[in-house]
C-alpha cells in the first residue's frame, strides 16, 4: 500500500497488545490511524502508556481517550471523521474474570460494540472486529471450522463474543455494512498483556516464583504468534471494499494444537532456567482444547499463520528481557 491509496483508519483498543502491533503495521504502510482507547487501569496499564508513547512517535497517528460504552462519545467521533477502514479490537478480555465481572463485559464487548455498529450506520465503512476462539464453547469436533454452532459458550467472555457475532449480522444484513468477524486462537508475542500466560509463565519462571497449570498442563491450545494475526488482518483488510455488504467470519490460528505443559518447556529452554510447577483442576470457564480451521482464510488470502511455537517463543523472549 503506498501514499496514493493509503486510508484513514479508525483503530479501538489501540493501546492493547493487538492493537498497538496493528497499529504499527498500517502507519508503516502509509495509512492514517486514529486510535482509541479508554486505558482502562488494570495490570497492564503501564503497558497501555508505553504503547501509546511508541505510536505517537509517528506523525500520522492520532489518539483520542474515548470508552466505547460512551454512545455518545463514539457517535460524537463518527460526526467528525470519515473512515475507510474500521478495525475494532476494544474489548474486556479474560475467561475467569468475565464471571465475577460480567455486567461490564457485556457492557463493554456487546453494548460498545452495538455502539460503534449504530454509528457507522451512515458511513458504511467495512468494519473487522475481533472474536474469539473462545465462542466454540462446548464443541468437541476438531479443528474448529466456521460453519459450527456457537451456542454452548463456556463462560460470560465466550457469550459476550458469540452476542457480538450476531449483532454484526444483524448490522449488516439489515443496514447494508460490510463486517468481517475473525476468531483469534490465542494470541501471544511481543507486548503481550500481563494477564496472559505466556507472559505470566516468562515472568515466574525469570524470578524463581511458582506458576500454576491445569489438568497438569494436558490443556490443547492453538497458539498464534501476533505478526501471523497481524498480516492476515492486513491482507484481509485489502479485499475488504465499501459498498459489499457482506457478514463473514473466519478463524485466524496457527491450525497446530500443543499441550500447555510444552509451552512451559519452551519457555524454560529459552530463558535457561526451571519452572516450579503446582498442578491444579481445570475451572469450568476453560475449554479441554481449541484448533484452527484455517483453510477458509487461507482461500481468501493466500495466507495462512505459520510461525512455530519455538519462534515464536524465543521472539517473545527477546523482547521479555529487553522489557523487564
Amino acid at each position: 500500500m503506498n501514499s496514493n491509496n493509503s486510508k484513514k483508519i479508525l483503530l479501538t483498543g489501540v493501546a492493547g497488545f493487538i492493537g498497538h502491533h496493528l497499529a504499527v503495521k498500517y502507519l508503516s504502510e502509509g495509512n492514517q490511524v486514529i486510535g482509541i482507547d479508554n486505558l482502562r487501569v488494570d495490570d497492564s496499564v503501564n503497558f497501555k502508556s508505553q504503547r501509546i508513547k511508541d505510536l505517537e512517535t509517528r506523525s500520522a497517528f492520532i489518539f483520542e481517550k474515548i470508552d466505547i460504552r460512551d454512545r455518545e462519545a463514539v457517535s460524537d467521533l463518527f460526526q467528525r471523521h470519515t473512515f475507510d477502514l474500521i478495525l475494532h479490537l476494544a474489548a474486556r478480555t479474560g475467561v475467569r474474570e468475565s464471571s465475577e465481572q460480567y455486567a461490564d463485559y457485556l457492557n463493554t464487548n456487546v453494548n460498545g460494540t452495538c455502539h460503534l455498529f449504530d454509528a457507522n450506520v451512515d458511513q458504511k465503512c467495512p468494519i473487522i472486529f475481533a472474536s474469539s476462539s473462545s465462542v466454540y464453547g462446548d464443541n468437541h469436533i476438531m479443528p474448529f471450522s466456521e460453519d459450527q454452532k456457537i451456542a454452548s459458550p463456556l463462560s460470560v467472555y465466550a457469550a459476550s463474543k458469540a452476542s457480538a457475532e450476531l449483532l454484526a449480522y444483524h448490522y449488516s444484513k439489515n443496514f447494508g455494512m460490510p463486517i468481517t468477524a475473525l476468531r483469534f486462537f490465542t494470541v501471544y508475542g511481543p507486548w503481550c498483556r500481563k494477564d496472559m500466560a505466556v507472559y505470566k509463565f516468562f515472568k515466574a519462571i525469570q524470578e524463581g516464583k511458582e506458576i500454576t497449570l491445569f489438568d497438569e498442563g494436558q490443556l490443547l491450545r492453538d497458539f498464534t504468534f501476533v505478526d501471523d494475526i497481524v498480516e492476515s488482518i492486513f491482507l484481509l483488510s485489502s479485499l475488504t471494499a465499501s459498498g459489499h455488504a457482506k457478514f463473514e467470519v473466519y478463524n485466524i490460528g496457527n491450525g497446530n494444537q500443543s499441550k500447555v505443559i510444552d509451552l512451559v518447556r519452551l519457555i524454560e529452554v529459552s530463558l535457561g532456567k526451571t519452572a516450579i510447577i503446582k498442578f491444579q483442576q481445570k475451572v469450568g470457564e476453560d475449554m479441554e482444547a481449541t484448533q484452527a480451521n484455517v483453510d477458509q482464510l487461507f482461500e481468501k488470502i493466500r495466507f495462512k499463520p505459520a510461525t512455530t511455537l519455538s519462534e515464536g517463543i524465543m521472539k517473545t523472549r527477546d523482547w521479555f528481557l529487553s522489557n523487564d
